[in-house]
């Protein structure tokens, strides 16, 4: 394999918008559950009770403890309910543990290296995906499953060869090199494979293999149904919108997410599913509170779908969790003004963004200002005062606002400002170094403790699953 110098890179492609709690997408085809007799034909019977069937990794892409209670309150607020992923842990048998993050040369790392700490149970570099500071490729988890005969697939809201996906199938020293990861992943044979990134797909990576391709929300719904040809969903040129602005003929993660089980659920042999909900990540970094929000209650109806396919199930291992932390937010005001803004947070709509590349449509001056004025007013319904007018002409003129030099970009900016009406404030436009949320339920789960470091998973779901890298 070419060597390239491993970088650290955040890719925060930051177009999409803030979301309202249930979403504006089209409802979808209810999963076809199989019936009592076909679960019990498919399920799993192994004399050892703690091995399990299939697995289910679901990740929540940069998620802080902050932004898990904003979905938490948000869904209190309008149901009267905890999230689906906190109910979880009243189920019997579910585990918790905080989990530690760190990668190989950071205490900080990045998604490549979190994913790889799961794939292959070592701590890469950031930016290195699988691939070793010993320059070694060992073999990532989707390998193992698929030698083991077992299905496989990838469900993103990224680009399906982004970080974290890669890091459960690809061996590349640059987490960028994503037309390589596209291969890989066509010649390791993945089954099914959805979400964004087309253009990491060229013809000739596309003849790699027989795959049924999907562009858009109808053409999945009506893709053949089983296994018999992988199935390759492409849904947009980069990542897959953010939820509110998304186009309608893109699908939801809950939609990808029915069409991997429906398929999935009918390999005798098992199933390896990985989920990923890979724009919580984005909408932290740009500090963007509502789009944040909006991508983590999605995440969070997933979860509540994969908790109603395994409820009478007992030979699925289900991880839920997150890779690393990410600007820290949280509500940080008292009294009914914390109330008012989350109000206000679940209405907003547009990601910071796409406002932004509105107001500089025409080029700069005084009138961009009146521009993104204008589009906070139509997206987020806040009139910015004078002061706060006058924080943005200096930071358009080039002036530092905040003394933390990396705060001081547009997006951030936006986020300190509207904080001023959300309630919601931000540590950094980075990732954290923050112990996070994992949560586990199933054949395997047992062997996870209370406290344990990101390699740890890997070994536990290869010990779940009887496997051992060939």
């Amino acid at each position: 394999m070419p060597t390239r110098p491993t970088h650290t890179r955040r890719d925060a492609l930051r177009a999409g918008a803030a979301a309202a709690l249930a979403g504006a997408t089209l409802a979808p085809a209810a999963l076809a559950r199989p019936t009592r007799s076909a679960r019990i034909r498919t399920r799993h019977t192994s004399a050892h009770p703690n091995h399990a069937h299939n697995l289910i990794f679901m990740v929540a892409d940069g998620m802080s403890h902050g932004t898990l209670t904003l979905a938490d309150l948000a869904i209190r607020k309008t149901t009267g309910q905890r999230c689906a992923w906190m109910r979880l842990w009243d189920r019997p048998g579910v585990r918790r543990a905080l989990q530690d993050t760190a990668s190989a040369d950071s205490i900080v790392t990045d998604s490549a290296a979190a994913a790889s700490a799961w794939g292959i149970g070592e701590r890469t570099n950031n930016g290195a995906v699988n691939f070793t500071p010993d320059n070694r490729e060992p073999e990532p988890f989707l390998v193992t499953a698929k030698a083991h005969g077992k299905a496989t697939a990838l469900v993103t809201t990224t680009t399906v060869t982004h970080a974290t996906p890669a890091g459960f199938i690809a061996n590349v020293p640059d987490r960028g090199m994503e037309r390589e990861i596209a291969e890989q992943i066509q010649q390791r044979g993945v089954d099914i494979v959805l979400g964004g990134g087309l253009k990491f797909f060229p013809q000739t990576t596309l003849e790699l293999r027989d795959a049924h391709l999907v562009k858009d929300r109808h053409a999945l719904a009506a893709a053949p149904p089983g296994l018999a040809r992988p199935l390759l969903g492409l849904f947009a040129e980069s990542h897959v919108g953010y939820v509110v602005e998304r186009p309608e003929n893109q699908p939801t993660l809950e939609d990808m997410t029915r069409a991997a089980l429906d398929r999935l659920q009918t390999s005798d042999a098992g199933f390896v599913l990985q989920i990923e909900g890979g724009r919580v990540d984005h909408a932290a970094h740009d500090n963007d509170a509502a789009a944040m929000l909006a991508e983590q209650l999605e995440f969070d109806r997933t979860i509540q779908l994969l908790a109603d396919w395994s409820a009478d199930r007992d030979d699925t291992l289900v991880i839920v969790t997150t890779d690393h932390g990410n600007a820290n937010p949280g509500i940080t005001v008292y009294g009914r003004d914390g109330e008012r803004g989350l109000d206000r947070l679940m209405a907003g709509r547009t990601a910071f963004e796409t406002m932004l590349a509105a107001a500089r449509e025409e080029g700069g001056g005084p009138d961009m200002l009146d521009r993104l004025c204008l589009q906070v007013a139509q997206h987020r319904g806040i009139e910015f005062g004078a002061r706060e007018k006058q924080i943005l002409t200096m930071a358009l003129n080039g002036t530092p606002i905040d003394p933390f030099a990396p705060q001081n970009n547009s997006t951030s900016l936006l986020g300190s400002l509207l904080a001023n009406h959300y309630g919601v404030a931000f540590l950094s436009p980075n990732h954290t170094s923050d112990h996070v949320e994992c949560t586990a339920f199933g054949p395997g789960s047992q062997d996870m403790p209370p406290y344990l470091l990101n390699t740890d998973l890997h070994g536990m779901v290869l010990r779940a699953l009887d496997m051992v890298p060939h």
